[in-house]
């Protein structure tokens, strides 16, 4: 018995230990001559044997034959079979570089199955399943399939083997490795959630004859821009702006020759990128903060803008972990209030924040003096600089004072002013106060000036009422208290009811009149209009008056 794979079959019969020469030496079939278009070659009588050759160039079916040899017409015949085996495999797989494929391959045979069955990948025999591959064999239809696991670059044929008794056949089957590059897609959470995702085509041998997108399940239909199709490389684009994404998901592109596609997830990330709006005070060292929330891929870029003008750009490398990116302000100035955007690049996608930054320059007026048990008015002015109106609460606090009258007056839209009054100051007013203004919007935030602690002038000799006989002399002594750097020194002097002033100087010394005398103590302090006054007066001493 003979097997022959279909394309070309070639069988032989040999007579040997014939004494004499045969008459005929042929092939027969079904009772005659067996040619069939077929190449015969005779082999010449030689040492007792003779041959013949059977050459069947388009082997298409199965035969049954005789070999026979006649002497003087009486023939001699050897019957046997030529199994014409049919191998069908693809004649080229197309496959997308690192996903899975499945090359299949069959064999024809009418009479018996295949003693063995493998694969041929790299020079190697494949015969159970390994880390790359998983073959399939189903004997019984002689059929066996090779699961490629992934598909590498390099990868170019897989020749499949069928064994039939002594004979092996085989057939190869190309691989055509295709890629599809990707563009990740990603999107800000609810704002407004839009993504461009893309793939590219590599290595294909025609132009798809259909490119689609595919989202949930349903195919899409808008946002789609695809490129012509380049026959050098085999390439081809397409894109898709995709609306209306709350969730990280994939969405899936297709590239599609007949009934044959290869297709590829495009995962789409949905985060949050966070830019608080800040409230700033002059002169302070301050950054604005972009961060990153929920996003499985990195940015590549980020770039900050004031308005429409760019501050600077940041390229970030693949492996860079950070979340969170800064933009410094050495010194906070009132130029540099505005609105800022952060925008950072995720694949074809620019992802925008904004924010407004308001600065605030805040303090609390001098001078804050005044005379002890008369009224003390503290006033703070917020000037803002931006074109944003934030909510503003503003308000003093003080280490010792827990409740506070506050009256605030709003002066202009980009000026506030909060003034504290305190009726009566007395010393237990001279007690740090800061003034702070609290921002409800965007988040609440705090801007404090720096403690102030008002000076609360007293003396530090009051004057006393004198008493003597009419003619002693009577001394009064007055002084106030050293005032702060904004009060100065105390100036006294010394005035009648009258208002003419009598004396300069910390002490006076006048003869007691019968009528007695009142004077005033008035002290001026060389940077304000602040005065100390205290009026005190002599009398006779009436108790002596009797014995005089």
């Amino acid at each position: 018995k003979q097997w022959y794979q279909r394309r070309v079959a070639i069988t032989a019969g040999k007579v040997t230990q014939a004494t004499r020469q045969p008459d005929n030496l042929f092939f027969m079939k079904n009772g005659t001559i067996f040619e069939a278009g077929s190449t015969v070659i005779n082999i010449p009588y030689a040492n007792n044997s003779m041959g013949i050759s059977l050459k069947i160039p388009n082997a298409t079916e199965d035969h049954n034959l005789q070999c026979q040899v006649a002497w003087s017409a009486k023939p001699y015949s050897y019957s046997f079979f030529v199994d014409v085996i049919e191998i069908i495999s693809q004649p080229k797989i197309y496959a997308l570089a690192g996903s899975s494929a499945v090359v299949s391959c069959r064999a024809t045979s009418n009479n018996e199955e295949p003693s063995e069955m493998y694969w041929i990948v790299d020079n190697k025999k494949i015969t159970g399943e390994t880390d790359e591959f998983h073959p399939k064999q189903q004997k019984a239809n002689t059929s066996t399939t090779l699961e490629i696991k992934q598909v590498k670059t390099g990868l170019d044929t897989m020749t499949c083997v069928f064994v039939f008794g002594e004979q092996s056949f085989s057939t190869i089957t190309p691989l055509k490795i295709i890629e599809i590059d990707i563009t990740r897609g990603a999107a800000l959470l609810n704002f407004p959630g839009q993504s461009t995702a893309g793939c590219t085509l590599k290595g294909a041998e025609s132009k798809p004859d259909e490119v689609y997108w595919m989202y949930l399940g349903d195919k899409q239909t808008t946002g789609i821009t695809t490129s012509e199709y380049f026959v050098n490389n085999g390439s081809q684009a397409t894109t898709i702006i995709k609306d209306g994404i709350d969730h990280d998901s994939n969405i899936t592109c297709y590239f599609k020759w007949g009934t044959w596609e290869v297709f590829k997830n495009v995962p789409i990330e949905v985060g949050e990128l966070l830019l608080p709006g800040q409230v700033f005070k002059v002169g302070e060292k301050k950054d604005l903060s972009c961060t990153i929330k929920d996003f499985g891929v990195r940015p590549s870029k980020l770039t900050w803008k004031k308005g429409g003008t760019v501050l600077n750009s940041i390229d970030i490398l693949s492996d860079n972990t950070e979340t969170q990116w800064k933009y410094p302000f050495s010194s906070v100035s009132s130029g540099d209030a505005g609105n800022y955007t952060c925008t950072i690049t995720m694949g074809n996608d620019e992802l925008v924040k904004e924010a407004v930054l308001t600065v605030v320059d805040i303090k609390i007026e001098q001078p804050v003096l005044t005379a002890q048990y008369t009224s003390l008015t503290l006033s703070c002015v917020a000037t803002l600089y931006n074109n944003v109106q934030p909510d503003i609460n503003a308000y003093f606090k003080t280490f010792k004072i827990n409740t506070i009258d506050l009256k605030r007056t709003v002066v202009t839209a980009s000026q506030h002013v909060s003034e504290l009054v305190i009726p009566e100051a007395g010393p237990e007013n001279e007690t740090p106060y800061t003034c702070v203004f609290q921002f409800t919007r965007p988040v609440v935030i705090n801007i404090e000036t720096a403690p102030v602690t008002p000076d609360i002038l007293t003396f530090s000799t009051p004057p006393t009422n004198q008493y003597g006989k009419v003619g002693d002399n009577a001394k009064f002594t007055c002084d106030g208290e050293e005032g702060n750097s904004e009060a100065g020194s105390p100036s006294v002097k010394w005035v009648i009811p009258d208002g003419t002033e009598v004396k300069i100087g910390t002490s006076y010394t006048i003869p007691i009149p019968v009528d007695g005398l009142t004077v005033s103590c008035v002290i001026t302090y060389n940077k304000t209009v602040l005065q100390l006054k205290k009026e005190k007066s002599t009398d006779c001493d009436s108790a002596l008056i009797p014995l005089l």
